[in-house]
């Protein structure tokens, strides 16, 4: 009995090496799809500016497997990463104090673990009104519409 997803071959389902690496691929084909319908409702924000926090994995599986270019986003920002490096995807990292000189309308969240933190953040920092998206929540969305 053969299983494939991705190009992975399980001859045995029950090694966990290959049940992991099987449930990895099968993750990763939900993710390309969801990610590019994740992707066009962000382009769809269009023409208000749309800022990105969060520059890290989730930010760069929207660039691999969704429509997102360098010119789509009106700002890129990240607390942590321009410590490292200073662009993703040909987009400058800028720091958080740099909310109030880009003045998006609206703020896309990157971030499952600091979600809360970097809103609060925003709503403290910001002079107008913004709003807040979890790109969580665009991702459960779009696992609901389908």
């Amino acid at each position: 009995d053969v299983t494939s997803i991705n190009g992975v071959e399980c001859d045995n389902r029950s090694d966990l090496v290959c049940n992991r690496i099987y449930t990895y691929a099968a993750n990763l084909e939900l993710a390309e799809k969801y990610l590019n319908s994740v992707s066009k409702t962000i382009l769809s924000y269009s023409p208000k500016k749309v800022v990105i926090w969060g520059a890290g994995r989730l930010f760069d599986l929207l660039f691999k497997y969704g429509e997102l270019k360098a010119g789509s986003l009106h700002g890129l920002i990240d607390a942590n990463l321009g410590d490292y490096i200073s662009h993703v995807h040909d987009i400058p990292i800028l720091p958080p104090h740099s909310l109030s000189q880009l003045q998006p309308d609206i703020v896309v969240i990157a971030s499952r673990t600091y979600f809360t933190e970097i809103k609060e953040y925003i709503l403290e920092n910001s002079d107008v009104p913004i709003k807040i998206v979890g790109l969580m929540d665009l991702l459960e969305e779009a696992q609901n519409e389908s």
